[in-house]
């Protein structure tokens, strides 16, 4: 049986990065964070939020506006 890839709500998403639920919804507005909308709202893969914080943590080294919690 294939592996199933794992998907978060915008909610765990949010905790997930350390922002607000409000910013999630920004980044998918803008294209910034990929989603899938589904019924009963926005779904994200958990490789595609894990590739995101990678690269916020990197922009945050030369950023000192970017917290990382």
């Amino acid at each position: 049986m294939p592996k199933l890839p794992k998907v978060l709500a915008s909610g765990d998403v949010a905790r997930e990065l350390g922002v607000s639920y409000q910013y999630i919804d920004k980044l998918a507005k803008d294209g910034k964070l990929k989603y899938q909308q589904t019924s009963s709202g926005r779904i994200f893969l958990f490789e595609d939020v894990k590739a995101f914080k990678k690269e916020r943590a990197k922009k945050a080294k030369k950023d000192p506006r970017i917290r990382i919690k």
